[in-house]
């Protein structure tokens, strides 16, 4: 009697294990399960979208004018890859805390955080005749002057009509041009490049009070803006460091000695991010130091880079060089020229004309750049969907091309379109 009882319950135990198990049979009629008490949504925390960039350039023909077939929907949907989903708030902060930049800059929109692989495939037709303001920074700079000129020829493409404002480095002259702007109602909308980051603040705020669309092509450390175009400035700084550790590489030397780091004296949204991914991939290398060269001319950084290359001689100890834009470049390629230093593996980030020579000498090994023809139909292109009612993204984030003596002719003429090939340039500017 006893065993049949044990019998028994292994059976029941046995039965109660396999009722635990997972099985292929769906139920018949399943028990229904408490619904939970609907809660809102969480704002989906944004992060930086690895941004395409290589040796192969980043597609640079701007696509045929279209009709938007829906007011509502973008002209250039399909080439968004979505990092954060539209109807959300973004909080452009989150991207620069890493940084330890203090961003108090408010986007608008709320089209998603998005990544483009080149330039828009498809241009929006304007439903109506458009005016709008191009405040840049200053147009003899060559970033600004490029990107404005591809704007400019956007806006022309579409028939939509511009006033610029050149502030030539000088953020109270953009200010008052805005306020004039909103005090006459002369633009439909307005595309901002400032000169300083903070001061931007208030013209960025009175537009908004204003109800006129903005796009910032810098992120902004004040104000509100609909909407921001954001370079790629970790990856760039990044890739800088690789190319010149892989160039120490080729060259067989040993990863030890010194690399000069020419950066900024001064605030600028770009600069922390391109630091950041420089300076995390060097950290790799603990017997490489990196010695500081900050200024903001390019005398500046041929002084003082001069000056650390004398005390270098007959020791080479420094190996490697990085200019965080091409002032930077500029002025420490020519301190490693007149000091026949071209054995110091070089890269950096930015593009000029003089920077592209370079490259084709062998004195700077890569730069890493993100073509004005991209970045400024995509400025046009926004600006002219959010004109006609479309939300548009909130962030637009623009390729890079790492520009190498390999590629440089082709991405010359892709750079300065209509400015002849890098050979005539090198020639009519012998230096």
């Amino acid at each position: 009697m006893k065993r049949l009882f044990a019998i028994a319950l292994i059976v029941l135990i046995l039965a109660g294990v396999a009722a635990c198990g997972e099985t292929t049979e769906t139920p018949t009629s399943p028990s229904p399960s408490p619904s939970p008490s609907p809660s809102p949504s969480p704002s989906p925390s944004p992060s930086p979208a690895p941004a395409p960039g290589g040796t192969d350039p980043a597609p640079a023909q701007p696509g045929d004018i279209v009709d938007n077939v829906d007011p509502t929907i973008h002209s250039t949907l399909s080439d968004f890859h979505y990092n954060s989903p539209a109807g959300f708030p973004i909080n452009v902060s989150e991207f620069f805390q890493i940084y330890g930049l203090d961003v108090r800059s408010m986007i608008t929109s709320r089209g998603g955080d998005v990544t483009v692989a080149g330039a828009p495939s498809s241009m929006p037709k304007p439903v109506s005749d458009f005016v709008i303001g191009l405040a840049i920074h200053n147009t003899t700079d060559i970033v600004g002057r490029t990107i404005f000129e591809q704007m400019q020829r956007a806006c022309d493409e579409l028939g939509v009509r511009y006033e610029l404002n050149d502030a030539a480095m000088d953020q109270n002259v953009q200010n008052a041009a805005i306020e004039q702007w909103v005090l006459a109602k002369r633009v439909d909308g307005v595309i901002v490049y400032p000169r300083n980051y903070s001061a931007v603040g208030p013209a960025l705020n009175e537009l908004s009070q204003a109800g006129i669309p903005t796009l910032v092509g810098i992120t902004p450390l004040q104000g509100t803006a609909d909407a921001l175009t954001l370079i790629p400035n970790e990856e760039m700084g990044r890739a800088s460091a690789e190319y010149i550790i892989d160039g120490l590489k080729a060259a067989g030397k040993e990863l030890s000695g010194t690399v000069l780091f020419g950066t900024l004296n001064i605030i600028h949204s770009n600069v922390p991010g391109r630091e950041y991914g420089f300076m995390q991939v060097m950290e790799q290398y603990p017997d490489i130091e990196i010695v500081k060269i900050e200024a903001a001319a390019i005398d500046a950084f041929y002084n003082q880079t001069e000056t650390l290359l004398v005390r270098d001689r007959g020791r080479g100890n420094i190996i490697g060089a990085f200019g965080l834009y091409s002032g930077a470049m500029l002025g420490m390629s020519q301190a490693i020229i007149s000091n026949d230093r071209t054995d110091i593996i070089m890269a950096g980030i930015d593009y000029d004309q003089k920077v592209m020579a370079d490259i084709k000498a062998g004195i700077i090994t890569a730069t890493m750049g993100h073509n004005p023809v991209i970045v400024g139909y995509w400025n046009v292109n926004n600006m002219v969907n959010m004109l006609n009612g479309v939300e548009i993204p909130a962030v637009t984030r623009v390729p890079y091309d790492i520009i190498t003596k390999d590629n440089v002719d082709v991405m010359y003429e892709l750079y300065f379109p209509g400015a002849g090939t890098l050979d005539e340039y090198i020639r009519a500017n012998p230096s």
